[in-house]
C-alpha cells in the first residue's frame, strides 16, 4: 500500500474512532443517516456487532424510527472488512486503542500487537523521562535544603535518606530507559 494511502486510512480510522465514542445514535442520525453508513461507522469504531446493532435498534426505536436491519448489517460487514486490514490494525494498536476482537484475521491481530507494542514502549519511555525530570527537580530542592543551616540532625537525616532514595530511583530508571528497545 502506498505510504500516502496508508496515512490517510490510518488517520481516518483513528478520527472515526475518536468521534464515535459510544454506540448510541442521535434522533437526527436515526432520521437522516443512511443505515449502511451507520453500520459502517460502527464497525470502523471497533464496536461489537451485536451490541452495536441492538443499541441502534433501541435508540432509534425510542425516537420512533425503525432501522433497515439488512442495510445496517451490510454496512457493518463492509466496515468490518475495512477495519480488519492489517495496516489499520497496526495504526489502531499504535494509537493505544483497545481492540474487541471483531477481526478474525491473524494478520490484523499480529499487526495490532506490533503497533500496540510500540505504543507501550513509547508510553513507558515518556513516563520514565517525565519521572526523571521530577526527580531532578526534587534533588535540586533537597540540595538547596542541605545548604540551609537551620536543619536539625533529624531533618538532615530524613532529607539525606530521601535524596539517596531518589538517586537510586534515578539510576534504576536510567537503566530501564537504556534497556527499552528503539521502536
Amino acid at each position: 500500500m502506498a505510504i500516502g494511502k496508508l496515512k490517510l486510512t490510518c488517520a481516518s480510522t483513528i478520527l472515526i474512532a475518536g468521534l464515535s465514542g459510544c454506540a448510541t445514535i442521535s434522533e437526527k442520525s436515526c432520521a437522516y443517516d443512511a443505515w449502511y453508513d451507520v453500520g459502517f461507522r460502527g464497525a470502523m469504531a471497533n464496536h461489537d456487532r451485536a451490541d452495536y446493532l441492538d443499541d441502534i435498534l433501541k435508540d432509534c426505536g425510542k425516537h420512533g424510527f425503525e432501522p433497515d436491519i439488512a442495510e445496517l448489517r451490510r454496512g457493518f460487514a463492509d466496515g468490518t472488512e475495512r477495519f480488519c486490514e492489517p495496516d489499520n490494525g497496526f495504526a489502531w494498536g499504535r494509537a493505544g486503542q483497545s481492540y474487541n476482537g471483531i477481526c478474525r484475521s491473524p494478520e490484523f491481530s499480529n499487526a495490532y500487537a506490533e503497533g500496540y507494542h510500540i505504543y507501550e514502549v513509547e508510553t513507558r519511555r515518556s513516563a520514565i523521562v517525565s519521572r526523571l525530570s521530577s526527580i531532578r527537580s526534587e534533588l535540586e530542592k533537597l540540595e538547596k535544603k542541605f545548604d540551609e543551616d537551620e536543619l536539625t540532625e533529624e531533618e538532615r537525616g530524613k532529607a539525606q535518606r530521601k535524596y539517596d532514595k531518589l538517586r537510586r530511583e534515578r539510576k534504576d530508571l536510567g537503566r530501564e530507559l537504556e534497556a527499552l528497545p528503539f521502536v
